[in-house]
């Protein structure tokens, strides 16, 4: 059975297990209140998740890199500690979606000398306060 068919039913690895571990705890490090153990970690997930609640013991283990959560509960934790499922999941950055014209500024600012960057960035600054 191949990695892309399903993940509920998919063998992961050790690697995948440790890996997802990591990005979990990176991810929990920015919330506000830290840091929360897995009780607390478990009582916030259960009120963001609809289906059967998940142990403590289930969320030691996601941090550990002892076990790997299923698509759903991956998708719940990305909505709550406001990441992207895929990086959460797989380690993908999202790629920065940029308009032509923001595309276009950060060309003109890569051509500016560093007094010319600092100017226009106090430029900026100044302009977007109220």
């Amino acid at each position: 059975m191949d990695k892309a068919r399903s993940d509920n039913v998919f063998m992961h690895t050790e690697s995948d297990k440790v890996e997802f571990s990591k990005r979990l705890n990176l991810a929990l490090k920015s919330l506000p209140n830290q840091p929360l153990n897995a009780a607390q970690i478990a009582t916030q997930f259960n009120l963001r998740y609809s289906k059967e609640p998940i142990s403590p013991q289930a969320v030691h283990k996601w941090l550990t890199g002892q076990s790997f959560p299923t698509v759903d509960k991956v998708r719940t934790l990305s909505e709550w500690l406001n990441v992207s499922y895929e990086w959460l999941r797989y380690g993908v950055k999202q790629e920065l979606r940029m308009s032509d014209i923001d595309k276009l500024m950060l060309e003109y600012f890569q051509k500016l000398n560093p007094t010319q960057k600092q100017a226009f960035l106090n430029l900026i600054i100044e302009v977007t306060k109220k």
